[in-house]
């Protein structure tokens, strides 16, 4: 009995120790950097919010008193305001991750960066953009209650540092992407007919002028002069210290080009432009959506020869706004002698491509845009009015996942998403569809 009581005593003297032990160090910065690199930070956003539910009392109430204030009138998944949607998400168990640190996040996170096109009546091209891979899936399968589906690899010829944005016209697959020459990369475009078994692709435009963090890349066709063109969307290359490029007729940064694919010739279209992530088209109207800065993400009318104001105007600003503690804003908070946008979201959305929906996807849901979201993790079906000029509502759908790309299919009446975070190709739907 005194052996036992003995063993107690030391076993117990030795738990306090590692607990003081442990605090102490928990109180150090290195210790905490270590905990959230190797732990916390590979915990989801929803599992993450689930364990400080349950582990943090002050939390705990702040969370129901924010819960009930911010969540007034709001619907979640599968409900929305007019329409109950069916969701399905499929994981994509063949998409690469890659590491992202950007000033959007706080450390690194794993994203699988990927693009949705309608190839066929019954067929989906996914392009792996970190890898520059193209895989087919068939939609029936895809449209299983279990995810034992088969992906078909489609071999290429292409060489790319990444791909930005794809898009199908007339039996012709066409990519933007980023090629890299020593420390700077380049603007291209190619494009391939359309073969389940190996895509041959042709250079259509290379870009001279060389930056190092290029984004946007959006394309779209666009018919001018009875001849069509090749709409391609240019980011202002550097992300807080912006220069005057999206100023400058002779840098195609920061501006919607139009190319002509036959030879690649190309103009600008318009300018002033800092990270246009959408790209829509149809007849004579073309909408483009754009990253602003700290704040400021945009909607946009796009009209020749019209100039948009980057970086002289925007709604947000400087990312380190709060930390420089400036008394005036960075950038003017109007655009006199620009071209306004048709909305900005303040806060940021992290906004990302933008779709039309047809009126026989929902009669509740007319003349309906749906926009994408990046660190919003959100869909936002929108409206505009008759001349596109402003927004007439602007519903959030909360998805939980980062929206990088989206598709209408119409004769299943589907919406596509191309979810980042875990790999997921999200299905939605206002009727069940086997």
């Amino acid at each position: 009995m005194k052996k036992i009581t003995r063993k107690f005593k030391f076993y117990s003297i030795i738990l306090i120790f590692f607990i003081f032990f442990i605090f102490i160090l928990s109180k150090t910065v290195s210790f905490k950097v270590l905990i959230y690199d190797n732990i916390w930070s590979k915990i989801s956003d929803q599992n993450q919010l689930f364990i400080k539910f349950i582990s943090d009392k002050e939390f705990r109430n702040n969370f129901k008193v924010q819960k009930y204030y911010n969540d007034y009138n709001t619907n979640f998944l599968p409900f929305t305001q007019f329409q109950k949607l069916i969701v399905k998400k499929k994981k994509l168990r063949f998409l690469s991750e890659v590491q992202n640190e950007t000033v959007y996040f706080q450390g690194k996170h794993k994203n699988s960066s990927f693009n949705i096109e309608l190839i066929f009546k019954d067929e989906i091209l996914i392009t792996d953009n970190n890898n520059s891979l193209f895989f087919m899936l068939k939609i029936k399968n895809l449209l299983n209650s279990n995810d034992n589906f088969k992906e078909i690899k489609i071999s290429s010829n292409l060489q790319s540092l990444k791909i930005l944005d794809t898009l199908i016209h007339k039996n012709q697959l066409y990519i933007s992407y980023l090629t890299q020459d020593q420390d700077c990369k380049n603007y291209n475009i190619a494009s391939a007919i359309v073969n389940k078994k190996f895509l041959k692709f042709n250079k259509i435009f290379h870009s001279d002028e060389c930056g190092q963090n290029l984004q946007g890349g959006r394309l779209q066709f666009y018919n001018m002069n009875n001849k069509d063109y090749l709409l391609f969307t240019t980011g202002n290359n550097i992300w807080d210290e912006p220069d005057f490029s999206a100023q400058n007729d002779k840098s195609i940064f920061g501006k919607t080009l139009y190319i002509d694919p036959s030879n690649g010739n190309h103009n600008i279209f318009s300018l002033g432009h800092r990270n246009p992530q959408g790209l829509f088209v149809e007849n004579d109207l073309i909408i483009s959506t754009e990253h602003g800065p700290y704040g400021g993400d945009e909607i946009n009318k796009i009209i020749l020869g019209e100039n948009y104001g980057w970086p002289i105007s925007s709604e947000g600003d400087h990312y380190n706004f709060y930390t420089k503690k400036t008394k005036y804003p960075v950038y003017k908070k109007n655009h006199k002698t620009f071209k306004s946008p048709i909305f900005s979201f303040i806060p940021s959305i992290g906004i990302s491509e933008i779709i039309k929906l047809p009126n026989n996807f929902s009669t509740f849901w007319q003349n309906n845009f749906l926009i994408g979201s990046l660190n919003k993790k959100s869909l936002f079906r929108t409206k505009f009015d008759q001349n596109y000029e402003k927004l007439i509502f602007v519903e959030e759908i909360y998805i939980g996942e980062r929206i990088r790309d989206l598709k209408y299919h119409h004769e299943y009446k589907l919406i596509f998403l191309a979810l980042e975070n875990e790999s997921q190709i999200g299905i939605l739907s206002n009727i069940i569809v086997e």
